[in-house]
C-alpha cells in the first residue's frame, strides 16, 4: 500500500529520516562537503522532530550526468521502496542532484511513489527550505545559475589560455630578437614590435580573464590571494591608460613603448599577472580533489 505524503512541515515530526550525501566534483558551482551537509541535516532533523534511522548513502558523482546511475543511488531507491524510511534529508537541493529533469523523475516517480518525502535542509534559506513536496522547482533556478557560471568559467579558461599563449609568444619574439641583436635596445623591427604588441595583448587579456575566474570559480578563500596582484595589475593598466591619452602622453607613450623602455616593469607585470591567475588555477584543483 502506498504511504501518504505529509502535506506540511507540521506533519513530519516522528517520521524516520534517512540521509543522502553527494560530494562535489570538478566544475560544480558549490563545494559543500559531507561534514557541512551532515551539520545541516542534524539541525533539520532536530528542528522538525524527525527520528534518525541511521540510514545514509554517500556518493561522489556528478549531479548533472551520473549520480542517479550509481549503485549507491539504486540502493537508496530500493530502501525507500522497501519502506525503510519516510523522509530523505539532503543538505540542500543541489546536493541531491543537479539535473532538474532527473531530480523531478527521482522525487515524483521514485521517492514520492514510495511514500517518501525529500526535504532539503538548506541553511541559506531562513525558512530552512525543508519543503516537503517539490522544493525541487527551486533547483531550476539553481541549475540555471550553475549552468551560466560554468559557461562563464569555460569562456574564462579559454580566454586565459589564449592570452597566455599570446603573451608567451610575444615574450619569445621580443627577448629572442634582443638576444639575437646582442642588446635589448638594439632589438630589430619588426620582431621587437610584434613581440611587444603580442605581449601587451596577452597580458591584458590574461589579467581580465584571470580576474573573471577568480570571481566566478568556486575557490573559496583562495580568491583573497588574488587581491594584492590584482591591485598591482589594476594600478598599472590605469596608469598606462591615463598616460596614453592624447591630452597627456599621446601615442609616444603607448603600452608597448612603455614596457619596452622599462623592461623591469614588464617583468613585474608578467609576475603579477601570473600571480593573479594562480588562485583560480590552484583553488580549482584543490576543490576538485575534495
Amino acid at each position: 500500500m502506498k504511504r501518504s505524503l505529509p502535506q506540511s512541515l507540521d506533519q513530519v515530526g516522528g517520521m524516520r529520516a534517512a540521509r543522502w550525501f553527494r560530494e562535489s566534483t570538478a566544475g560544480q558551482w558549490d563545494n559543500f562537503g559531507p561534514d557541512a551537509q551532515r551539520e545541516q541535516q542534524d539541525r533539520a532533523i532536530a528542528r522538525y522532530g524527525l527520528a534518525d534511522s541511521a540510514l545514509e548513502w554517500s556518493v561522489a558523482s556528478s549531479g548533472w550526468t551520473s549520480a542517479w546511475r550509481t549503485p549507491t543511488w539504486e540502493a537508496m531507491v530500493a530502501s525507500a521502496q522497501a519502506g525503510a524510511f519516510d523522509v530523505l534529508v539532503v543538505g540542500y537541493v543541489s546536493r541531491f542532484l543537479r539535473n532538474l529533469k532527473q531530480t523531478l523523475i527521482a522525487v515524483e516517480d521514485h521517492l514520492h511513489a514510495a511514500g517518501v518525502a525529500k526535504p532539503a535542509a538548506d541553511d541559506h534559506n531562513p525558512r530552512g527550505s525543508l519543503n516537503v513536496k517539490v522544493a525541487d522547482a527551486r533547483a531550476g533556478s539553481s541549475a540555471d545559475k550553475g549552468a551560466t557560471m560554468r559557461q562563464v568559467g569555460r569562456i574564462g579558461w579559454a580566454g586565459l589560455a589564449i592570452s597566455a599563449v599570446a603573451a608567451a609568444l610575444g615574450l619569445v619574439l621580443a627577448v629572442g630578437s634582443a638576444i639575437a641583436a646582442g642588446d635589448w635596445d638594439l632589438a630589430p623591427m619588426p620582431w621587437i614590435g610584434i613581440g611587444m604588441t603580442l605581449t601587451v595583448v596577452g597580458l591584458a587579456g590574461a589579467a581580465c580573464f584571470a580576474l573573471l575566474l577568480d570571481v566566478v570559480e568556486p575557490i573559496g578563500w583562495w580568491r583573497l590571494l588574488a587581491v594584492p596582484p590584482g591591485l598591482l595589475v589594476g594600478a598599472f593598466w590605469a596608469f598606462v591608460l591615463i598616460v596614453g591619452l592624447p591630452t597627456t602622453g599621446g601615442t609616444d607613450f603607448d603600452v608597448p613603448t612603455i614596457l619596452y623602455t622599462l623592461p623591469t616593469l614588464m617583468a613585474v607585470l608578467v609576475i603579477a599577472t601570473v600571480a593573479l591567475a594562480l588562485p583560480a588555477v590552484v583553488g580549482r584543483r584543490v576543490a576538485a580533489g575534495r
